[in-house]
């Protein structure tokens, strides 16, 4: 029982989907990302590595969007 190649790529898409959604928040906002790192208390670097789907730690990404007004919901799912 080892993990797939199939369920690796999902999760590499589903970071890089909420990482655009962060990038497009932060737009919509009009928030520059010094803007997001005064806020937030991350750096630049991380906020940059969440919006391209890296670096995602599930605290980082909580963080960056309770500043939109956004709550997370995880959901475990059984890979087929």
């Amino acid at each position: 029982m080892g993990i797939k190649k199939e369920q690796i790529i999902y999760l590499e898409d589903n970071r890089a989907e909420v990482g655009q959604k962060l990038y497009e928040l932060r737009q919509e906002h009009q928030l520059s990302i010094d803007d997001i790192s005064k806020i937030s208390g991350l750096s630049r670097r991380r906020i940059k590595n969440v919006e391209q789907g890296r670096a995602f730690g599930l605290r980082r990404v909580a963080v960056i969007a309770a500043i939109y007004n956004y709550k997370l919901k995880f959901e475990l799912i059984k890979a087929s």
